[in-house]
């Protein structure tokens, strides 16, 4: 298996980085594209590593926040062939607390109407590509997780369901491909500002009914991705070992949105992960600076490294 990092937040030089994470799989003859970050950039950084993403042919998204999702518009422009898995409970009803007030955090609105044909929604687990499957959440009780998060969701809020719902520019693939992340992103963000915030009593704490996991199978082993990890990278790995019963956990792989939390809930973590065998673990995007300082402290620089845009992990 080899996975590529085509977006994170940090990048060498000759690459763009956003707030978002977007991986490409090669595993048994197959390419497959877990998210695509905030914007198209994630195509300029697969052209500049070689890459063609026409030849993608399964797509899965992590969950339903647009730092994962707001690309597809993009891919779809360049492949034509690949379906799309998201969990059956994705709709663009997220919102979160930031700097003290609410906000929509969702996907671009009407992404999932403009792209109905190429999606699959799943709500077990599923093998989107020979050896992957897509692994919904089967834990319960990850709403508590939504409310120390600040994150919400508005259950009876409908999807946008026309074309008209499309926010981004008109040259938006173009200004992807030309580099121009930064313009695009707050253009996003402009947008998500202006989508009406429901009332209290329309909000529920986030379970991550929303949000899965991808499982690689390998001859020796289990590679697990976990973009975001709001149910915790813990959780993770115990559902994947749940799943595939016995096997090896190789690497873990994703963000762990670790950045609000505290030093004493990181190093706790930190055990977590090492009773659980997980013998090498690839990070960035939410986990933050301090949290994975704290990881590489805890668990050592040779079991855990950080991602960036660029970064191949290659696995047998």
């Amino acid at each position: 298996m080899k996975a590529t990092v085509l977006i994170d937040n940090k990048a060498p030089c000759r690459l763009a980085s956003e707030w978002g994470l977007s991986v490409l799989i090669e595993h048994r003859g197959r390419m497959m594209l877990l998210d695509t970050g905030d914007s198209g950039a994630f195509i300029r950084n697969a052209e500049a590593l070689g890459i063609d993403l026409s030849r993608v042919k399964s797509a899965a998204l992590s969950h339903a926040h647009y730092d994962h999702a707001d690309g597809f518009d993009a891919f779809f422009q360049v492949n034509r062939i690949a379906k799309l898995y998201i969990a059956q409970s994705a709709h663009e009803n997220c919102y979160g607390i930031d700097r003290g007030e609410m906000v929509y955090m969702g996907v671009s609105r009407g992404l999932f109407a403009r792209h109905a044909r190429r999606i699959v929604r799943v709500s077990q687990p599923t093998e989107i590509a020979p050896d992957v499957w897509a692994l919904p959440h089967s834990t319960a009780g990850l709403s508590q997780r939504g409310l120390e998060a600040r994150m919400f969701v508005a259950p009876d809020r409908p999807d946008s369901t026309g074309a008209e719902a499309f926010d981004h520019p008109d040259n938006y693939l173009g200004d992807a491909l030309s580099g121009k992340v930064a313009d695009l992103c707050a253009a996003h963000e402009r947008v998500r500002s202006c989508v009406p915030v429901p009332g209290e009593d329309e909000l529920a704490p986030d379970d991550f009914s929303h949000e899965q996991s991808l499982v690689v199978k390998l001859d020796t082993g289990i590679a697990v991705f976990s973009s975001c990890s709001h149910c915790g990278p813990d959780v993770a790995i115990a559902e994947a070992k749940a799943f595939m019963p016995g096997e090896r956990i190789l690497a873990l792989v994703g963000g762990f949105h670790l950045y609000e939390t505290s030093d004493e809930e990181v190093r706790a973590l930190a055990a977590r992960l090492k009773v659980a065998n997980v013998e090498r673990i690839y990070t960035g995007h939410c986990t933050g600076d301090r949290a994975f300082a704290i990881l590489v402290e805890e668990l050592g620089e040779g079991m855990v490294s950080e991602t960036a845009s660029g970064l191949t992990i290659e696995l047998d």
